[in-house]
């Protein structure tokens, strides 16, 4: 599938949680092939580190728990001053 360059996810951020495998890595690394900037959590570091490894664009990956709220609010934070907007997914 190529990706659609007028389609709002190419021109935007795409934040995915779970993404240091199964389907959370899936999705980051499809996003990411269609011109998204991908900002990416897990908890487990070593497979976070192979999911940024395969994506070809912009990411921003970190070690995080969603049931940590602060951390939560700081992650969106970072977000949104570290890569391109708008949030689009």
């Amino acid at each position: 599938m190529r990706a659609q360059q007028n389609h709002p996810i190419t021109h935007g951020t795409v934040v995915v949680s779970g993404a240091a495998s199964g389907i959370g890595r899936a999705l980051a690394q499809r996003l990411s092939r269609h011109g998204a900037a991908v900002a990416f959590t897990d908890v487990d570091e070593a497979g976070l580190k192979e999911t940024e490894r395969s994506l070809t664009g912009r990411s921003l990956g970190r070690v995080l728990d969603v049931r940590d709220a602060e951390g939560q609010v700081a992650w969106a934070q970072e977000v949104r001053e570290t890569l391109p907007g708008p949030i689009t997914a």
